[in-house]
C-alpha cells in the first residue's frame, strides 16, 4: 500500500476511481455508473496527477534555467 504513494500516475488513477466510486453518495459531482467511466476518469486523474509531478517538486516550483 505504501508504494501506491510514491507513484503519482498510480495515485492519481486510483484517487479517480475512488472518486467514480464516491459520486452516487456526494452532491458535488455527478457520474454515471459504468465502468468505462470509472477507467476514463482514473486515465484523466493520472494524467493530471503526472503532468502537476513534473511542475511541482518537494522545493516548489521545477524551473530549469539553460546557460548559453
Amino acid at each position: 500500500f505504501g508504494d501506491l504513494f510514491k507513484c503519482p500516475m498510480c495515485t492519481g488513477f486510483w484517487t479517480g476511481v475512488f472518486l467514480w466510486a464516491i459520486s452516487p453518495y456526494t452532491g458535488l459531482f455527478t457520474f454515471d455508473n459504468t465502468p468505462v467511466t470509472a477507467f476514463i476518469l482514473g486515465c484523466y486523474s493520472s494524467m493530471v496527477c503526472y503532468f502537476a509531478s513534473m511542475l511541482v517538486t518537494d522545493w516548489g516550483l521545477q524551473i530549469k534555467i539553460e546557460k548559453e
